[in-house]
């Protein structure tokens, strides 16, 4: 960042630092919700990016993200030095009367800005409480270890200083002194400089690892449907339609549906919500749903129309949300939401087909219209570079075209 860069954050009240080393695959996902985040900022505020050192392409991808976006703006360490390092860069080059930060890896949400905001013009340093977190069991005993050295050593009373979402006035976080691990202390740092602080609960998520985990397990869900399914039917040289194949439907269903807003994607969404009932009618069909619990089933048939009411409820923030997002171009919306209704119609014409014999099968045309919205999807997917469709879509391709040829050969549906 050169001086009239720098000055560029004096048009500003907040300047947000986001340190990101090694971040390429998740640079997408982080323009789009800091996007989004300062189309509803309490506060007129820009980007920081600092880049640390990063070897995997992070420093060309904050390059593109700010040349697309005027309110982001980035500077770059030569080697990685570390968090504090970073911090420190960023608040040195931050002009603005607010700094805030937050992680590249976004397991706090941006929108909690809004929340440290309101107490920021009588606080020095307003920190977040991360509220039911999501890390591993044995991560929250070693914070909980390190917080409570902390304050036998410091005096402070912060209960949560690794959470990565933090205000602070720039003046005052300009004069605190610097050593490796200084992000760990700022509270008890801000109170040497007699400054005040409060910590304030916000909502904490898992890392994008386990993003994408749950959308790993949702496919292996739909791929053991598909490949229990495939081998029940060459066992039995007929195309056959078992419970499982839509046990494991609906579960992959729901973990599919998370996975798609976790991602901001509508198109894996649409796909979900258009199929899930179909996907508990065959189950009653088999006599199986009846079986599972009644709260388990209550919540099911349930769930599909919760997101329905908050989609109502928020209208604007949705529209952000999933149609504003420069990430996911309308055009794509559009290809992509055309391959999941087209992948979706092979579940509406199986029911009709099963409806009208009285018995839940898995007739040609289920196959045929699969691999047509299948091959709009991975084609989607490549552009969206989702390793998650890709990966469940190549397994699934490959069973649909084998049905085909097992549909023809028996020449009948049965069981």
């Amino acid at each position: 960042m050169n001086n009239g860069e720098k000055r560029r954050t004096e048009d500003y009240e907040m300047t947000i630092i986001v340190p990101v080393y090694n971040e390429v695959d998740n640079m997408e996902r982080v323009e789009g919700k800091m996007s989004d985040y300062l189309l509803k900022a309490s506060i007129k505020s820009c980007v920081l990016f600092v880049n640390d050192g990063s070897t995997d392409g992070s420093l060309d991808r904050i390059k593109e993200i700010c040349h697309r976006n005027h309110d982001m703006l980035y500077i770059s360490l030569k080697k990685n030095s570390g968090l504090s390092t970073a911090m420190k860069a960023g608040i040195d080059s931050t002009a603005s009367r607010l700094v805030g930060y937050i992680d590249a890896d976004l397991q706090t949400d941006p929108e909690d800005f809004n929340k440290l905001l309101e107490y920021a013009s009588e606080y020095q340093l307003v920190s977040g409480i991360r509220a039911n977190r999501k890390d591993s069991a044995f991560k929250r005993l070693q914070s909980k270890i390190a917080n409570n050295f902390r304050r036998s050593m410091t005096g402070d009373t912060a209960t949560d200083t690794g959470c990565p979402l933090k205000v602070m006035w720039t003046d005052y976080a300009k004069r605190i002194p610097f050593f490796d691990g200084m992000h760990r202390f700022l509270p008890a740092l801000m109170m040497l400089e007699d400054g005040k602080f409060k910590e304030v609960a916000v909502k904490h998520y898992p890392r994008i690892a386990g993003i994408y985990a749950i959308g790993f397990i949702a496919q292996g869900f739909f791929s053991a449907r598909t490949l229990v399914q495939w081998f029940l039917s060459e066992r039995q040289r007929k195309v056959v339609s078992p419970t499982i194949f839509w046990a494991c439907s609906l579960i992959g269903s729901v973990l599919l549906f998370t996975y798609g807003w976790l991602r901001n994607d509508f198109s894996i969404i649409l796909g979900q919500v258009l199929s899930y009932y179909i996907y508990i009618w065959n189950l009653d069909a088999k006599g199986a749903w009846v079986k599972i619990p009644l709260i388990i089933r209550t919540m099911l048939i349930a769930l599909p129309m919760v997101t329905i009411i908050i989609f109502t409820l928020d209208t604007a923030s949705i529209i952000n949300k999933f149609f504003r997002n420069d990430n996911i171009p309308i055009p794509l919306v559009v290809w992509g939401s055309a391959g999941q209704v087209i992948f979706t119609l092979r579940f509406i014409y199986q029911w009709v087909y099963s409806v009208r014999i009285h018995r839940s099968v898995l007739p040609l045309g289920f196959w045929v219209i699969s691999l047509v919205g299948s091959t709009i999807i991975i084609s989607y997917a490549i552009y969206r570079q989702d390793p998650v469709l890709i990966l469940g879509q190549s397994v699934g391709f490959v069973a649909y075209f084998r049905n085909i040829i097992i549909n023809k050969k028996s020449k009948k549906h049965v069981l």
